[in-house]
């Protein structure tokens, strides 16, 4: 076989007459690897020298020797990976692992250890199990290669993850360096060399970098840095799919995926297959009619993939995902903008994130805390462009996608819209924000005769006619999405959501959805407190913050609509236990009013409740005065106390916040 043309950095060793010679696969990419390995492992006597192949974690570095090595059957190899090797025993056993795996199970290891424990009183050679000698105590005497090493320098070895080693780089390397100085034998390394020469907190390079620099020098003659195969990663990761729909739909879509996959610029391909799945897990929720639509399917995973490699690059955040839901007017009109979304965008311009049709909120959920509500997912797949007719549409969504509809059709939508308004048709929250951003939107570009300030008024009005006339429920509140992360709904976000005339709506609107729930809470008190004694654990778990459904005032400042002289008596006439069971409620309700700081509210009503309750137990039966007082001590005065020491810190923080407002105006 002829040297496919690399200089030899030693005097060049004969290679074997029988050297196998398969053909490499198609990957132009790393096309100079494979030959060169192809020259390495062939050679006939030892090279004096290991191979170095770096590149970033995910970039196909052991993908690319396990396909090589694959081609050439013929070839002996151990592949021992050092991530969390912390000792040269360790790498023993590795070696020992890869060499013998019946060997290797837990059964094997529990074997080796009673046998260890057997021989504790003999000097007998055990270095099949440990790599070196005990003496009679069991101790470790010498560390020598062990035996079933011998045979090391006719295999290559491969050591991966050198960066993710525990032990000092320059004891590792000084190890792998004896097999190839003394042994002749053909080492391949595998490194993210990147995070190794990574400068230290002081800007400088570390020691360990250091110390690799100079071993490097002695002990690797080649350096080759990989380059992702995505064509060849894409076909094995294809394959993988189990639903076929799915990977047809990713056999038809390569060229988007490949665009954004490059585009990502972190050319990790394990980031690549795991988003490939997780999308294809995300398409389980649809209806088939869904999977099979490749423009809809389309308009979601282009989003999803940039999201998701942005999320893995650790370039976004989740409360950044809301912000996707709408095009970025701050970057559109000024062009000068540095926020996440704005270079997530500028890295990404064939993607239309606002075009995600089940919504931002759960591409967010789905990334970041894998969750899947496939009720959700095929009401808004159902809804969209693509599955609803134009006449089935709601008449806020048609009028969201006006500026895609032709001008009679967009016409028609503005003057359904204005209709409905006067009729105070909209009264679901998130529709109703929808309107307000139109019609302000409709305002800006002079669409309809009203001005900005017009929408804004006729929509305070709208809210405030909605809220007398008790079509307001503050059960479909969206007062937790105005100004966080989920400025949308119904997954569109809303438009004009910027604008101070929107925000002034907004929260309006939040104002008054708090003020309608307040209007309901003397008939859910009354509720609250049968729940009492009827049933302790359930009234607990309204009060508590708790994964149980029924914390349905948790963070809800009801108490203070109790008379307390009627909570009171209700309480005494409970059992001992389930009174206890009441008052220990109190003292997890008030131990985290910085996560509930609208339950302040309620530390006058305690008090008064104490008061009431210490005068109760002066003229009690000692037994009982000693343990009720007891609990009330425990469980609401100590807490009390620091509730209101937590209630001055949130008064002065935001007094502080108010303050740095100020100056900042």
């Amino acid at each position: 076989m002829s040297n496919p043309g690399y200089p030899p950095i030693r005097p060049t060793p004969e290679k074997t007459e029988d050297a196998p010679t398969l053909a490499k696969p198609s990957q132009p990419n790393n096309a100079n690897i494979w030959d060169f390995l192809d020259y390495y492992c062939g050679l006939k006597t030892g090279p004096g020298y290991a191979v170095l192949i770096k590149g970033p974690w995910g970039s196909g570095k052991t993908h690319l020797v396990e396909n090589f090595f694959k081609a050439h059957p013929g070839l002996k190899k151990i592949y021992v990976s050092l991530y969390g090797v912390g000792s040269i025993a360790d790498v023993e056993s590795a070696f020992f692992a890869a060499l013998h795996p019946n060997l290797s199970t837990p059964g094997m290891k529990i074997a080796a250890s009673v046998i260890k424990g057997l021989l504790k009183n003999a000097k007998i050679d055990i270095d099949v199990f440990s790599g070196g000698q005990i003496d009679a105590t069991g101790a470790v005497m010498e560390m020598k290669l062990p035996p079933f090493l011998s045979d090391a320098k006719n295999r290559v070895l491969i050591f991966d993850d050198l960066e993710r080693c525990k032990m000092p780089l320059k004891e590792v390397m000084g190890y792998i360096n004896a097999f190839v100085e003394h042994d002749d034998t053909k080492v391949i390394l595998l490194a993210n060399e990147d995070e190794i020469l990574k400068p230290g907190p002081d800007g400088y390079l570390t020691q360990s970098g250091a110390d690799y620099k100079d071993t490097k020098e002695k002990l690797i003659g080649k350096t080759f840095a990989i380059k992702a195969d995505f064509p060849g990663a894409f076909e094995g990761f294809v394959a993988a799919v189990s639903d076929n729909t799915v990977r047809q739909f990713y056999v038809t879509k390569r060229g988007m995926i490949e665009t954004l996959f490059n585009a990502s610029e972190k050319d990790n391909l394990r980031v690549l297959r795991q988003t490939m799945l997780d999308f294809e897990r995300l398409t389980g929720a649809l209806e088939p009619a869904h999977r099979n639509r490749t423009e809809a399917l389309g308009d979601v995973m282009s989003p999803y993939f940039a999201l998701s490699f942005e999320m893995k690059a650790n370039r976004i955040e989740s409360e950044d995902v809301g912000k996707f839901s709408l095009p970025d007017w701050g970057q559109l009109l000024s062009g000068k903008n540095d926020s996440s979304q704005a270079k997530t965008r500028k890295r990404y311009p064939e993607v239309k994130f606002e075009n995600a049709i089940i919504g931002m909120d759960v591409i967010r959920d789905a990334l970041f805390d894998s969750r899947i509500d496939a009720v959700l997912i095929r009401e808004r797949m159902a809804n969209s462009k693509y599955f609803s007719a134009p006449q089935n549409q709601p008449p806020w969504r048609t009028l969201w996608y006006a500026m895609t509809l032709p001008d009679s059709e967009a016409q028609a939508a503005v003057d359904i819209v204005e209709k409905l308004i006067k009729e105070q048709a909209f009264t679901i929250q998130g529709e109703i924000l929808h309107v307000v951003g139109e019609r302000l939107w409709l305002a800006r570009i002079n669409a309809i005769p009203q001005s900005v300030a017009d929408v804004e008024n006729e929509s305070i009005a709208y809210i405030t006619a909605l809220y007398k006339s008790g079509k307001l429920d503050p059960t479909k509140s969206m007062l937790d999405r105005i100004g966080r992360t989920e400025m949308s709904y119904g997954g569109l976000g809303f438009m004009e959501r910027e604008t101070k005339a929107f925000n002034a709506v907004a929260k309006h609107l939040a104002e008054l959805e708090q003020k309608a729930a307040e209007d309901q809470y003397p008939a859910k008190s009354h509720a609250l407190l049968e729940e009492m004694s009827r049933d302790t654990d359930l009234f607990v778990r309204r009060l508590v913050i708790s994964n149980s459904e029924d914390n349905i005032y948790a963070e809800v400042p009801i108490l203070p609509c109790l008379v307390p002289g009627e909570f009171v008596h209700r309480l005494l006439s409970l059992t001992p236990d389930r009174r206890r069971t009441v008052l220990v409620a109190f003292s997890a309700r008030y131990s985290h009013l910085y996560a509930t700081p609208k339950l302040v509210a309620e530390l006058p009503w305690l008090e008064h409740v104490k008061a009431l309750l210490e005068k109760e137990i002066a003229g009690m039966p000692a037994i009982s005065k000693y343990a009720l007082g007891g609990t009330l001590e425990h469980c609401v005065s100590e807490p009390l106390k620091a509730a209101h020491e937590q209630a001055a810190n949130l008064a002065a923080s935001k007094k502080a916040e108010e303050a740095e407002l100020v100056v900042v105006t």
